[in-house]
């Protein structure tokens, strides 16, 4: 058989049941309706860190766990002051929000890239349900949208989406379904004996079309993200193409190659045409278009500290999206240049941090207690941002942490054994101490500073 010959049976078998095109599988082996449990705990690869005492780096895949730093990053009222001040400060390239101050120290929030854009809220019974690699392809196939919208019809820069995770709610060969804020999983065409699909006999019985199943399930999962947002198929009722435009479009019915993830620019005509409000382009992480960041920053006089996570998600027409989460924490200001002498030193602040466990933020107190050649760093009151229908303050899994240091020879810097804690003084007297945190054993990686 030609590849035209089978592309042309392929689309045959396409449907277009409530939205979404599917290719029949035959039985249904889990047809009984039950929600599947999350395949695993929520748990990041050990992510590889780099940098120095002012700086440390660390990058983790988030293809198969579904996080999207907004649910946790986005508000901060759980997190730090509710109350935002008037004014604005520039760290390490990003312009900070001043959120508040406590004991001498200023708080800010930044955010760059598509933060603005239209978000996605996942929500129902089934949704925390999903296994995080299926609510990572859900999410993904949501960004393919959003991250070009910034309003809906309505001029509201979110949309809540329904999430059902049923076999009765979508026609037969149908993958899933898609309609206004409603979005249909059918368990069957995702999962075969509690395990994701990733073979392509499964998907299309007997059939060898040579495209990888990640192409498919990411097509699928933005071709009803379209349907979601208010769009149909691109063709008459009988499937029929309507322009020469018709093969490039997500939306298109039939088959289209399934490399196209991303939609079509007139598509998005169509979008605006509906009410939506458009955006630039996707991101490409350059300085005029970065990738998706969050950050909180803290600063004294001399000292400035903080964390951020990105989502280096990039998209592109003919392959799967890359998505990556990046942890970097920093330290800035001018170091101290003196030795700091014999005596007895405590610097309160704070700990700004980020759970590569789980990429949520991490604050607490921290104090930087010295005396002759060392002392003690520690952590308390640590307290996280979990995202369970919405964003809630939560105690993190270690209510403190504490380190043993050392000064080094010339008395400028200290660290414990482990290189996990590295600081320095800030200021002409010491008045400031700061550092990074990075234990890979607790999963935790921050910048702290405190005050004398």
């Amino acid at each position: 058989m030609t590849s035209q010959s089978l592309l042309a049976l392929v689309l045959t078998l396409l449907v277009t049941g409530c939205g979404g095109g599917g290719v029949s599988t035959g039985s249904n082996s889990t047809g009984d309706g039950s929600a599947l449990l999350p395949v695993g705990p929520l748990s990041l690869p050990t992510p590889s860190v780099t940098g120095d005492s002012t700086s440390i780096s660390a990058r983790t895949s988030n293809q198969g766990h579904g996080i999207d730093p907004g649910e946790t990053w986005e508000d901060h009222r759980y997190f730090l002051n509710p109350h935002p001040e008037p004014g604005f400060r520039t760290i390490a390239g990003l312009r900070y929000t001043i959120l508040g101050r406590s004991d001498g120290i200023t708080y800010g929030q930044a955010k760059a890239g598509p933060t603005d854009t239209l978000d996605v809220d996942f929500i129902g019974d089934h949704w925390l349900l999903l296994p995080h690699e299926l609510r990572a392809i859900l999410e993904r196939g949501g960004k393919a949208w959003t991250y070009r919208l910034l309003e809906d019809p309505s001029g509201d820069d979110r949309i809540t989406v329904y999430t059902d995770w049923a076999s009765n709610h979508c026609p037969t060969a149908n993958t899933a379904c898609g309609g206004h804020r409603l979005l249909a999983l059918k368990k069957s065409r995702w999962f075969e004996n509690g395990a994701l699909v990733t073979d392509l006999a499964t998907w299309y019985r007997g059939r060898s079309i040579g495209v990888p199943v990640d192409k498919d399930q990411a097509y699928f999962a933005a071709h009803e993200m379209g349907h979601v947002l208010g769009l149909s198929h691109d063709g008459s009722s009988r499937g029929e193409r309507v322009s020469s435009l018709s093969p490039y479009r997500l939306m298109g019915k039939g088959y289209n190659g399934h490399e196209i993830v991303v939609p079509h620019e007139s598509e998005l005509v169509d979008l605006a045409g509906k009410g939506y409000t458009r955006a630039g382009d996707y991101p490409d992480g350059s300085p005029d278009n970065p990738f998706e960041t969050y950050s909180y920053a803290a600063w004294g006089e001399w000292a400035e500290w903080g964390v951020k996570v990105v989502r280096e998600l990039s998209f592109s027409v003919s392959s799967p999206a890359v998505d990556n989460l990046r942890f970097d924490a920093f330290v800035e200001g001018p170091r101290s240049t003196e030795p700091l002498g014999q005596g007895e030193y405590t610097w309160r602040g704070s700990l700004l941090a980020v759970d590569t466990l789980t990429a949520e933020p991490v604050r607490g107190r921290a104090t930087i207690e010295l005396s002759g050649q060392g002392g003690t760093v520690s952590f308390d009151d640590l307290t996280t941002v979990k995202y369970i229908e919405g964003p809630d303050a939560d105690d993190w899994r270690e209510s403190s942490l504490e380190y043993e240091v050392r000064l080094d020879q010339d008395r400028l810097r200290f660290t414990d054994d482990g290189n996990r804690v590295v600081g320095e003084f800030h200021g002409p007297n010491h008045e400031e101490a700061a550092g990074t945190l990075n234990d890979q054993v607790n999963r935790i990686a921050g910048a702290f500073g405190g005050k004398l």
